[in-house]
């Protein structure tokens, strides 16, 4: 394997460990195939840094889980007074006012008996959150196979880094299907899916079951038909680690040999990260407890993928069917039967990628994008993301 921008052969001492969803965020999915060591620094520094930075209120307020520890930012917003009834702003961090001021700058001396959090001041209509979203489009289909050329419309080639302007589109539910699934969709995840419609290559991206967006990689996709899909949970949850670990112990090799095979762990690339101490015995034992190390975390990150269609399916309850067959939206059951995994309780892979109108399969994200194209205003669009941040934050009832 080499390094995607470079061309570096990747080894064991210049390999780099990168998260595809970026662990401040609480991203799982890591992969050593894509970026080396320099690289993925050089990446991290100009694009990840601003990106997360636009979630550290959604960071403060959320329980997430990280693979490492991530020092909380500040961020801006809104204090409201309960006794003078007054709106100030103020500087948070860690969910915590760290400074606040009035509509002429003058410094207000923080109460806690008094002062409350209103609001945070989220902005996505920026650089910063579009090269966020295409460099994860862009891990995850180098991690899947696919060759930066197949990337031409978020890859600059020539100067091998993201472009500066990137094509999103946002997804809005254009049917009462659709509007039914997010509204009755309590589960929080984070999901990215690579697709191709035709010549058309998409990723599709939901951050916190939240930030709903399409990215557009290629026009002129010539490859093999893909559909690659990664689904995530991001809430911390209880793991009985103490005896999880001691499942894992290895005492012989046979041990090592069942364990390693069983959770895709590689010997050899564990061996060569760890150090020859020229005793057999104690060089054997270090092996185990890395490969044991290993097996756990593995097993520890398994817990939180989901199945995606399986969650989706599932905010159909089979009395929300029958109320539905009932009432004899036949526009509704079309959509269902259109989107309906005939094998299997879970939508087919359909969903989110076309959309049925008036008998006629078409293309998702283009029928959003030509949809949003007639609404200067955006309106649309801004009414259901203001729902679904409500929603994330708690203060939007079903």
């Amino acid at each position: 394997m080499n390094c995607c921008i470079c061309g570096v052969e990747l080894t064991g001492e210049n390999t780099s460990i990168e998260h595809i969803i970026p662990n401040a965020i609480g991203g799982r999915l890591t992969s050593k195939n894509i970026f080396c060591k320099q690289c993925n620094s050089n990446f991290g520094t100009t694009i990840d840094s601003n990106f997360v930075k636009i979630f550290q209120p959604i960071q403060d307020f959320v329980k997430i889980d990280r693979d490492r520890k991530t020092k909380g930012g500040s961020y801006s917003g809104f204090v409201f007074d309960k006794f003078s009834k007054k709106i100030y702003e103020a500087n948070i961090k860690n969910g915590k006012i760290t400074s606040m001021f009035d509509e002429n700058k003058k410094t207000i001396i923080y109460d806690p008996e008094k002062h409350k959090i209103l609001a945070c001041k989220f902005n996505l209509d920026n650089n910063a959150f579009k090269r966020g979203l295409a460099k994860i489009s862009f891990d995850f289909a180098i991690e899947k196979g696919l060759s930066t050329t197949a990337l031409d419309e978020i890859f600059d080639i020539h100067n091998k880094t993201i472009k500066e302007k990137i094509t999103i589109i946002p997804f809005i539910p254009l049917t009462s299907f659709d509007v039914f699934m997010e509204c009755n969709m309590d589960a929080m995840f984070h999901l990215v899916r690579l697709f191709n419609c035709d010549k058309f290559l998409f990723t599709y991206i939901e951050l916190f079951s939240t930030f709903q967006f399409y990215i557009l990689l290629s026009k002129e996709y010539t490859g093999s038909q893909v559909d690659e899909i990664f689904c995530q949970k991001i809430t911390k949850e209880v793991l009985d680690e103490e005896n999880i670990k001691k499942s894992f112990e290895i005492r012989y090799r046979e041990d090592m040999d069942i364990i390693s095979g069983s959770y895709g762990i590689d010997v050899k690339e564990v061996k060569k990260n760890l150090k020859n101490t020229g005793d057999v015995n104690e060089d054997f034992n270090n092996l185990f407890e890395a490969v044991s190390k290993q097996a756990f975390e593995n097993y520890r990150k398994s817990t939180y993928e989901i199945d995606y269609y399986e969650t989706m399916r599932n905010c159909i309850s089979p009395k929300d069917l029958i109320h539905i067959k009932r009432s004899r939206n036949v526009n509704f059951l079309d959509l269902f039967y259109f989107y309906e995994n005939q094998n299997s309780e879970k939508l087919n892979d359909f969903y989110k990628k076309y959309i049925k109108i008036n008998g006629k399969k078409c293309i998702y994200p283009n029928k959003i994008a030509s949809v949003i194209s007639a609404h200067s205003d955006n309106k649309c669009y801004k009414i259901y993301g203001y729902y679904k941040f409500c929603k994330l934050m708690g203060l939007q009832k079903k």
